[in-house]
């Protein structure tokens, strides 16, 4: 009965029965061998944890399903205006008239809004998943759309797009090898 929750499930079981050669032990002993060979009888087979780890794949993909349908109706797009600063301003020209009126060239550019912890969430369970799976989260970050433009797929840029760009980031527009302006996120 002390034995009984170690044996069956997914549980490997050993028994080792101790004996003594002395007389005076000789009761025990034999208690001891009897109680061996009761649990020699006793068939026990392990199972692998697979339905413990299928079920926590199951249900990260449950909630990679709901946190991408939530985000689906969250979303949506923002317009933002940016001051790119020129740093090789030539005088007498747009750039330069630019410079001194609103401090640089304004961009507009398009940002998606509305669910950023949803996102973030998103972001952790892929990770987390291709961890247990044995996955690159890299590549399976980039199928779903983290990292892409628009919010779109980077498999065009073979699923590591940013990877492979990030370090001209830093360099921004050269001409002629002089810097000409600063790559703004």
């Amino acid at each position: 009965m002390l034995l009984s929750a170690a044996l069956g499930g997914d549980a490997r079981a050993t028994v080792f029965v101790c004996a003594s050669p002395e007389n005076e032990h000789a009761v025990e002993t034999l208690q001891a061998l009897r109680f061996g060979e009761k649990c020699r009888k006793v068939v026990n087979e392990a199972g692998v944890n697979a339905t413990a780890i299928q079920d926590i794949i199951e249900s990260m993909d449950r909630e990679i399903e709901q946190l991408e349908e939530t985000i689906r109706l969250k979303e949506r797009w923002e317009s933002r205006e940016i001051v790119r600063t020129d740093t090789l301003v030539e005088e007498g020209t747009y750039e330069a008239k630019l410079a001194e009126e609103k401090g640089g060239e304004i961009v507009r550019t398009g940002v998606v809004v509305g669910a950023e912890e949803e996102r973030a969430r998103l972001e952790k369970v892929i990770i987390a998943r291709a961890e247990l799976t044995g996955e690159d989260f890299q590549a399976k970050l980039a199928e779903a759309g983290f990292g892409g433009l628009y919010g779109g797929k980077q498999i065009s840029l073979d699923a590591f797009g940013n990877k492979r760009f990030a370090d001209k980031d830093n360099e921004g527009l050269k001409i002629k090898g002089k810097k000409v302006a600063a790559w703004v996120n």
